[in-house]
């Protein structure tokens, strides 16, 4: 499909694949979880910026919701 009018600088998922066992990428802990997670996350080496990152296990839900008003939904 071809999007004549480029609507959208987005593409859907970020991976790390840094230190990935068994051919699964990167699993995110809570421990991980931060502001200058979200914020390296975001970076990207391309003109698209990421919509969402995978793997985050479980556990990281609550940290997760403690930054998402401050951090997450700002830009």
């Amino acid at each position: 499909m071809e999007d004549p009018k480029g609507c959208s600088h987005f593409t859907l998922t970020r991976v790390n694949w840094t230190g990935s066992t068994g051919g699964h990428p990167h699993t995110y802990r809570p421990a991980e979880v931060s502001p200058e997670l979200i914020y390296k996350l975001r970076v990207s080496n391309s003109t698209y910026s990421y919509l969402f990152a995978r793997k985050f296990s479980p556990d990281c839900l609550n940290p997760l919701l403690e930054i998402a008003d401050t951090v997450i939904f700002r830009d």
